[in-house]
């Protein structure tokens, strides 16, 4: 079964600060040891690049070839116009317009980009190793990665927004209310790049919001064999307390330390507003059991009254809030505001858009992550 990991239509984002928008990626990828020279005569592999404004962005690195794969034709149109507005010459990259399935590859590449793409894949574990296979030997593999805890508080606003929504046929209406609903959230976050309407759309109408769930934890495990687990930001929740001696020749144990570190500091995905020191890996664990059970149960009830389901849905943010206990105020206030309205009998848009708590809490969604080839 081919995969739709690009849209019909993708979202576009807001560039016009050309600048800005340069600074902040240069930024992530430096915290993720890409620096200028990472890149300058490198071969590059990124697949899904939407509209190509991170690809010109790494283009002005002056890689040997950059190589993109986007099933979305307006997608490549789009890259294509701005590769020649940015003077880039032909010879030096190619866009091709295929599946990830029906791409293939005799080369291997220095730098395999993966942003943003294959959690919303049906098959993620074989297509995250068809990738794996187009990395060159102590080539770097770049990656994001989310789960059900970095996801809460937008899987909230979908239930919020299928309660408001869900008895309205027409398309446009749904969008205006729903930015009535959620524009003031956005308006909290530094940085919020997409057109709201546009986001609107992703998060509560189509279903990819669904699908967003590959984990740090998961794509290690997919790629131990062959892969060492190298860096993490956004945020970076490795800490790595070992003398450089100590470090273990055996890739694999390097990457059980790094998970392990990852467990005891898995909560603070939930809000991108807070950072606590570790805890018990068992609380992580239940943590993020009780949010994927939140997620089955939002979404098989998507289409019911909420009557019918909402008694089960407080329950559980109610055990997410006491697992959470202790860790921020902010949080703590926002879960008591999310049970305090769903235990309304009428919820309206101004009711969500008002929310002095919960408005500004949003988890940390997507991680970066980089792995190196070892083999």
């Amino acid at each position: 079964m081919e995969n739709r990991y690009i849209k019909n239509t993708v979202a576009k984002q807001k560039t016009d600060d050309t600048l800005t928008y340069e600074y902040t990626r240069k930024n992530l990828y430096k915290a993720l040891g890409l620096r200028k020279d990472a890149f300058q005569n490198k071969n590059i592999l990124e697949i899904g690049p939407g509209h190509g404004y991170n690809a010109i962005v790494n283009m002005q690195y002056n890689p040997k070839y950059y190589h993109m794969v986007e099933l979305n034709l307006e997608s490549c149109n789009n890259i294509e116009e701005l590769c020649k507005s940015n003077k880039i010459e032909t010879s030096k990259y190619n866009v091709e317009n295929v599946s990830l399935e029906e791409f293939s590859s005799e080369i291997k590449y220095d730098i395999v980009i993966c942003e943003g793409t294959l959690a919303f894949l049906k098959n993620k574990d074989s297509l995250l190793k068809k990738i794996s296979t187009f990395v060159e030997k102590d080539g770097i593999l770049v990656l994001t990665a989310g789960d059900t805890i970095s996801q809460f508080y937008e899987l909230i606003r979908r239930l919020f927004a299928n309660i408001l929504v869900h008895q309205i046929d027409d398309k446009d209406t749904k969008i205006r209310l729903l930015v009535e609903a959620f524009e003031s959230h956005t308006q909290t976050l530094h940085g919020f790049s997409k057109f709201i309407g546009d986001w609107c759309y992703d998060m509560f109408i189509d279903d990819d919001l669904y699908n967003n769930f590959l984990s740090t934890i998961d794509i290690v495990s997919i790629l131990n064999d062959n892969f060492e687990f190298d860096k993490m930001t956004s945020p970076n929740l490795i800490l790595d307390e070992r003398w450089y001696r100590q470090i273990s020749l055996d890739h694999k144990k390097n990457n059980e330390y790094k998970v392990n570190s990852f467990y005891k500091r898995w909560h603070n995905l939930f809000n991108y507003k807070s950072f606590s020191s570790e805890r018990d890996i068992e609380k992580n664990v239940k943590l993020n059991n009780l949010c994927t059970e939140l997620v089955l149960k939002i979404r098989v009830n998507e289409n019911n009254e909420k009557d019918i389901y909402i008694k089960n849905i407080i329950d559980l943010i109610v055990q997410i809030k006491d697992n959470l206990k202790n860790i921020d105020s902010i949080i703590d206030n926002s879960l008591t505001e999310i049970i305090t309205l769903l235990q309304k009998e009428t919820i309206l848009a101004k009711d969500i858009s008002s929310m002095k708590y919960f408005g500004q809490c949003f988890g940390r969604g997507s991680q970066y992550l980089t792995l190196i080839k070892m083999d």
